[in-house]
Parts: structure tokens; sequence; C-alpha cells
């Protein structure tokens, strides 16, 4: 009997063991729990990683994925992922409408006069959001290991990242008077990401909110800091090339692609949550769904400009 239970115990212990093994290595994966919120990827994600496309989303408490008076977080990278990997989307390239019938021939196809991207290299989408910083910040801490976003582009290596995408200047409208200084430290950071290689990056526009609603100042700069990502984006010309140690040059060789934020804020939107300022677990799932077709498009291309190099 004795002997039982000396087996029984170690037993117990064995299991207990792995149990505080696994806990481990889920919070060196990224514990949601952290301050600097950071993707987890589903397991097949690391099955799949060296021939994924690799995506990063950077930006303030919208890309962490905050939703008070919520605890949980809902990052819309991890919607995003879901997306682009779902083998019964397909997006076109001219409207973004989804079709429900899947290709079976793994080549473009024609439906009913729209054409069907077939399946492209799965994607891996990890993200680093930080509550209440400004753009500011951001571009001040762009080395920071821990909240830097040239630090999480250089973190990723073979492969490395393909996409950068930004959502960035929403809290900068509570502290700066200057719209242009937002516009400016956006578009640093875009080049940033370009400097170190990243071929091409999407800006997400500044999003509605109840603030901008019944605020006209905030409104007018949200509206002025949009137009001036999307002219910078327009303005950029994807090419083939490697970034190098000039901005200016790196802007010529790398591009940028301007998304505007996909819906609006009204009282009582499914998608917003009560403080008006933030997104719902909704919202946050419509953000990722809406912008994949977008994204399937940009890796679409990358994917295509290295098959002709």
């Amino acid at each position: 009997m004795a002997d039982l239970k000396l087996v029984l115990i170690l037993v117990s212990i064995g299991i207990l063991a792995i149990s505080a093994v696994g806990k481990i290595s889920n919070a060196i994966r990224g514990d949601p729990g952290k301050r600097l919120r950071q993707g987890q990827p589903p397991q097949t994600a690391f099955v799949s990683a060296l021939t994924s496309a690799r995506v990063l989303c950077y930006g303030d408490s919208l890309t962490a994925g905050s939703s008070p008076p919520l605890d949980k977080l809902f990052p819309y990278g991890a919607y995003l992922e879901k997306a682009l990997n779902d083998p019964r989307a397909r997006y076109t390239i001219a409207d973004k409408r989804q079709s429900e019938e899947p290709s079976t021939t793994g080549k473009d196809e024609e439906i009913s006069g729209m054409t069907v991207a077939a399946p492209r290299t799965p994607a891996v989408v990890r993200w680093r959001g930080l509550p209440g910083w400004t753009s500011s910040a951001m571009l001040q801490a762009a080395d920071d290991p821990q909240a830097g976003l040239r630090s999480a582009i250089l973190a990723v290596k073979n492969p490395s990242l393909s996409l950068v995408i930004i959502l960035a200047g929403t809290n900068d409208l509570a502290f700066e008077e200057d719209p242009q200084v937002i516009i400016d430290n956006v578009i640093a950071l875009h080049k940033i990401s370009h400097l170190e290689g990243i071929r091409r990056t999407i800006a997400i526009g500044v999003p509605p909110s109840a603030w901008q609603a019944s605020n006209e100042k905030s409104r007018t700069m949200a509206s002025k800091i949009n137009e001036a990502l999307e002219e910078y984006c327009t303005s950029t010309k994807a090419v083939e090339g490697a970034a190098t140690s000039d901005a200016d040059v790196a802007e010529v060789v790398a591009g940028a692609s301007y998304f505007p934020f996909p819906f609006g804020w009204s009282h009582g939107d499914s998608n917003w949550s009560p403080d008006g300022l933030h997104l719902s677990p909704e919202g946050y799932a419509e953000l990722g769904t809406q912008i994949a077709p977008f994204v399937s498009d940009v890796l679409s291309e990358l994917q295509s400009d290295i098959q002709l190099s």
C-alpha cells in the first residue's frame, strides 16, 4: 500500500510539472495579460511558420484589443490571421467581395465575371499594441526591446516580416494641437519599417469615436491626418530593390498603402465599447475581417514581385 501511495504521489508531481512547463511555454510565446500585447498564433501557425508570410500589426490599444470595461483583449490581428487562412474565403482584387465557393484548380478563376483569387501563401500575424501610447512616444521608443517598432521588426527572422500594419495617432488627438506633428510621426514609423527592409506597409486611418462626434476640433484633426496619410501612401511606389540607410531612398524602393477605417461610430453601435473610444469584441472581429481582403491583395502583390525577380 505504501508503494502504491508513492507511485500516485510521483504521478501527481509529474502531471503538475508538465502543466507548469506548458504554462511557462505559453508565457514565453506571449502572455495576453502583459502590457505589451503581442499575438499568439494558433498551433498550426508554428507548423507553417517557415513557409508563411509574416505580418506585424503595430499600434496603440486598438491594436492591443482593449475593450473597456472588459479585461480580456480582442486584438484584430487574431481575427485577421483567421480570415487570411480561412480556406473558404476567396477575395477579389477588384471589389473585395467574398465568394462562398473555394477554387478547385489552384489558379485564378472567373466566376460570374468576378476574378477570384486562388489560395495564397499562408499568413502568420503578430501584434504589438501599446495602450495609451501616442505616435510621438512610439517614435521615441522605436528601439526599445519591449515596445519599439524597429526592435519588433528585427526580432522576426528566417523568414523576416513581409508586411507591417500601423494604426496610430488616435491618442495624439487629446494632446497635440498641430495635426502635422501627428502626420509626421506616423509617416516616420512607416519609414522605419521601410529602412529595415519591409517593402510594404499599410496605414489604417484614424478611426472615428464618440469624442470626435462631439468635438469638432478633434474630428477635423482626424480628417486632416487621414487625408495626409492617404496622400503619403499614394505618393509612395513599391518597386524592386532593398531599403538603404537613406530615408528618402527607402521611400522610393518601398511603399505604403492606405486603408480607411472600415466603419463609423454611432450611439449604440455594437462595434463599439461603451466608452465610445475602443472597439467591442465584435468590432475588433469586424476590423480584422474587413481588412483581410486588402492585406491578401498586398501579400499577393509582394509574392508576385518575388516570383518575377
